[in-house]
């Protein structure tokens, strides 16, 4: 008996403040965001697939020729290629993921 009337004058008190759950959000908006981070994480992943050799130097997609160190490719070579679509999707994705309401989030999630 004693332990019912300690659980019933425990759950009458009142929660301080900073004990209360969260207010509830909308979270449509951080699953748009984090989806649109994911396409942008995957464009990044092609660039650094396609456009870049195992050792990181710029290729703009032009495979290496059978000779080892025969040919490097222009620092300022256009992209080519499969290195060429990955950039255009990265660009896609970040021009998507550049709105104003989703930075407001970002900084306030």
């Amino acid at each position: 008996m004693l332990v019912a009337v300690a659980i019933s004058v425990l759950s009458a008190a009142a929660l301080p403040p900073e004990c209360e759950p969260p207010a509830l959000r909308d979270v449509l908006p951080l699953k748009q965001l984090s989806q649109l981070d994911g396409a942008l994480s995957v464009g990044l992943d092609s660039v650094a697939t396609w456009c870049f050799d195992p050792s990181g130097t710029w290729t703009a997609g032009v495979a290496a020729g059978p000779m080892k160190g025969k040919g490097k490719a222009d620092v300022n070579a256009v992209p080519t290629g499969d290195c060429a679509r990955a950039v255009a999707s990265c660009d896609a994705s970040l021009k998507a993921a550049d709105k104003p309401a989703l930075r407001e989030l970002v900084v306030n999630a």
